[in-house]
């Protein structure tokens, strides 16, 4: 203060001294009295003092004007604060990140980002089940000499709900290609049978079931090469795309279906009356098929239990009484097998002439 107090002194000497004042405006005539009050040494010092004080005050308590200045802080994590064990929320999404524009000293506002004390949050916690409009996204770690503003600052339409969990039995809805008509699906298995769904209170009540969609395509079920029973085919499901919102346990579930050849029996007959058969000649005693039953295919409305093979003409048997004959399925019927060794067992007869002789 005494330094500030000599600096005014000076240059109030400078300015007001009588006889430098007039030098400077050429005056020759000075009232005596303001000759000595602005000569005497401690009346200037008097005013220089005031003069100094206010001087201090002025610099002390005039704000200061600074240069704005903004930066935005972006991918800032948005926090979520709620009862986790007893609530839930949904509705409009609440974003992961946010960004938050800073307003202030570009010193302080660089520091800041820089500390990583920069945080965003939003409490659901005292919110009462149901919709709510402007949820304020606060925003914490900012000094008072920063103004943040997020980005957005308010989300609308979250919904709150009590979070519940119940067993649902998995159903899977199938797209299967047609099979070729030798082949027939098995019974499409599901494992686990049952999953648990934990959700909002709201999402659980509407569900009876968990529906997964098992889809196969030609190219999946490569019927070509299909040439045993039991050929299974398998999918790993995901549950976390049945419906969002909801949590699945567990999240995936295994569905596979069976496609085997869907055969059924039917019996083959021979027939035992021949055609040109000389009966003075030889005596039939037996017609035999090769096989006793063989395996078909294909629209079993016209399954029949046995077919009777077409009657023999003798004369198309060889020398050991042998001879092969068609099968005629019904029409829609298939198989694998479309002709039967008939083996027909005979004697010769001895000659009636001879005989007689």
């Amino acid at each position: 203060m005494k330094n500030i107090i000599d600096f005014l002194k000076g240059i109030i000497l400078a300015i007001v001294y009588p006889d430098r004042l007039l030098s400077v405006f050429r005056v020759r005539n000075l009232d005596q009295n303001s000759n000595k009050i602005l000569g005497n040494d401690k009346i200037l010092k008097i005013i220089a003092f005031v003069v100094a004080v206010g001087f201090v005050l002025s610099v002390r308590y005039t704000p200061t004007t600074t240069t704005s200045y903004s930066e935005t802080a972006t991918n800032i994590t948005l926090v979520r604060k709620i009862d986790q064990e007893n609530y839930t929320y949904f509705g409009s999404p609440i974003p992961q990140t946010i960004d938050i524009v800073l307003a202030g000293d570009r010193t302080d506002i660089s520091l800041l980002i820089a500390s990583g004390e920069l945080t965003a949050y939003i409490d659901l916690t005292d919110l009462e089940t149901g919709e709510h409009d402007t949820v304020v996204i606060n925003v914490g770690g900012v000094p008072q000499s920063i103004t943040a503003t997020p980005v957005p600052n308010v989300i609308n339409g979250v919904e709150i709900d009590l979070l519940v969990s119940e067993e649902f039995k998995v159903i899977p809805v199938e797209r299967l290609p047609e099979l070729d008509s030798r082949y027939s699906y098995g019974e499409i298995r599901v494992e686990p049978e049952y999953v648990t769904v934990t959700g909002p209170q709201r999402f659980i009540e509407e569900i009876n079931e968990v529906q997964v969609m098992f889809n196969l395509t030609e190219e999946e079920l490569i019927v070509g090469t299909i040439t045993k029973q039991g050929v299974v085919i398998a999918q790993d499901i995901g549950l976390d795309t049945v419906r969002g919102g909801l949590e699945f346990y567990p999240a995936t579930v295994s569905v596979t279906v069976e496609i085997y050849e869907d055969l059924r029996p039917v019996r083959i007959l021979a027939n035992r009356e021949l055609i040109g058969v000389p009966s003075s000649e030889v005596r039939i005693n037996n017609v035999i098929s090769s096989l006793a039953e063989i395996q078909v295919w294909g629209d079993f409305e016209q399954l029949v239990e046995s077919i009777t093979l077409p009657r023999i003409n003798f004369a198309d048997l060889d020398s050991e009484g042998r001879v092969m004959l068609p099968v005629n399925l019904p029409r829609g019927l298939f198989s694998d097998i479309t002709e039967v060794e008939v083996l027909v067992i005979y004697e010769e007869l001895p000659d009636s002439a001879t005989t007689n002789n």
